[in-house]
């Protein structure tokens, strides 16, 4: 007869604490973890490991732009003691870079600063500013170190990317909030989705841009030096008629299979959807899906400000609430220049 011997319970954790996570880290979520360290259910040692498993999947779920969006979420996680604890803080720096802009380098235009991580400020050039009241509103706030000469660019295009975006096949929903106390935006700011291939920053694919104040969708492929657009949803109009507002709410939605729908909201207005941008457009090498807010400030007659309001798989409950669209875009694509 052979007689089976169970060892005393802290002995068994002591000698298979990582069978025993790699079994219950199965079952539990990120919240049954947290209400199970909390309890102390389990030894340090197991938790670790539990903690670490979920920060590099979470890591490789996500496609980071910029290098140091890059260096975060590529930093090694060794099992060691005290691994949890850098578990979780890689963690928390992966959810503040879902909602933050890529750091603003000397290759942006010199009209554009960062206020915070998710806020930026972008403003027109400074030998278009006539008025004082202009030149005023331009430098509010401001303090330039008179010692560094600014050699960035002036005016031009350009797109300041979030720091976390979306691969193939995963959902991705950004929001942001555009404002301009003085003049109009126009296009001066659009809400962008680039689709690139692997080398991300280099292998652009295709971008799509929507100016919520025209209500018009810009659409570029990398292999074309040409610029589509599509009057997708009337312009936000002012008392003249003229496309223009001070505020306005913008969102877009990747889906998994890579179709792009845009969602507006303008003052006490109701919200407006683009229709369906369908992943057959996209090019065949197109593997991540990229946020970006793309700047005109040649356009700008006073400073506007972006703000980032919303960054996940899904789009806020909100919006879910109010049911999204289906169909496809009906708007006529022109070439920029064949149509106003």
């Amino acid at each position: 007869m052979t007689v089976w011997c169970v060892p005393p319970r802290q002995k068994l954790h002591c000698e298979l604490p990582w069978d025993c996570a790699a079994c219950v880290g199965s079952y539990l979520s990120t919240a049954d973890i947290t209400v199970a360290e909390i309890a102390r259910a389990f030894e340090p040692a197991v938790f670790d490991f539990l903690w670490r498993g979920i920060a590099v999947a979470a890591a490789a779920k996500v496609s980071p732009w910029g290098w140091a969006a890059r260096n975060t979420v590529s930093q090694p996680m060794v099992h060691r003691k005290g691994a949890g604890l850098l578990a979780k803080e890689l963690l928390r720096d992966i959810r503040k870079l879902r909602s933050s802009f890529a750091i603003v380098s000397d290759t942006y235009l010199s009209g554009i600063d960062t206020l915070s991580f998710s806020c930026l400020r972008v403003s027109p050039p400074a030998r278009d500013l006539d008025s004082p009241m202009e030149v005023s509103e331009h430098w509010e706030s401001r303090e330039p170190d008179e010692s560094q000469e600014d050699v960035r660019q002036v005016s031009g295009t350009d797109a300041v990317h979030l720091a976390i975006g979306a691969f193939l096949g995963q959902a991705l929903g950004v929001g942001v909030h555009m404002v301009c106390k003085v003049g109009c935006i126009k296009e001066s700011c659009c809400l962008r989705i680039e689709a690139t291939d692997h080398k991300r920053e280099s292998g652009c694919r295709m971008s799509i841009a929507f100016a919520p104040f025209t209500g018009r969708c810009l659409l570029k492929y990398a292999d074309c030096p040409l610029v589509q657009f599509a009057n997708v949803l009337p312009p936000l109009s002012s008392g003249e008629g003229q496309a223009c507002g001070e505020a306005v709410d913008v969102w877009v939605k990747v889906a998994t299979n890579g179709d792009i729908l845009f969602l507006r909201r303008g003052p006490d207005g109701p919200l407006e959807q683009s229709g369906l941008f369908p992943h057959e457009a996209l090019p065949r090498s197109v593997k991540e899906f990229h946020a970006a807010i793309e700047v005109r400030n040649t356009e700008l007659v006073g400073p506007a400000t972006v703000s980032i309001t919303h960054a996940g798989a899904e789009l806020p409950p909100l919006l879910l609430g109010e049911g999204l669209s289906s169909m496809d875009f009906c708007a006529t694509w022109y070439m920029e220049g064949d149509h106003q």
